[in-house]
């Protein structure tokens, strides 16, 4: 099995942290339309990612289909990525927020590359 729980519980941390951003996001007078559109893309790509790893984990799929769940959470995360920087430069969220929020991403991006390149490596 590629998808570990230990990866899990690390994906529903991350997911958690997206969505109450998003919130905080969404709760900031003046609301802009930017900033609506960027905190519902957090909520639904973070939807998308807690369920690719849950799938990954939970459902009987062969090896490769696993990897590539995988493959599809590591664009989920450069997403959420991008959306959170777009919230930054929109001013929506203070920018001590945003950065430690980054920070976790980027960790949490590694990790999953790490493993990632690890489980590819088994299947070539």
């Amino acid at each position: 099995m590629l998808a570990s729980k230990t990866l899990y519980q690390r994906t529903l941390t991350i997911c958690e942290l997206t969505e109450k951003v998003s919130q905080v996001s969404v709760c900031q007078l003046p609301q802009k339309s930017f900033t609506l559109e960027l905190s519902g893309h957090l909520i639904n790509d973070s939807i998308l990612l807690k369920s690719s790893i849950r799938n990954a984990l939970y459902k009987d799929l062969s090896v490769r289909r696993q990897n590539k769940m995988v493959q599809f959470a590591l664009i989920l995360v450069r997403n959420l990525q991008y959306y959170l920087k777009g919230l930054e430069y929109d001013s929506s969220l203070p920018s001590d927020y945003t950065k430690t929020m980054s920070d976790e991403l980027r960790k949490y991006h590694r990790y999953l590359l790490m493993r990632y390149k690890k489980w590819n490596a088994l299947l070539n």
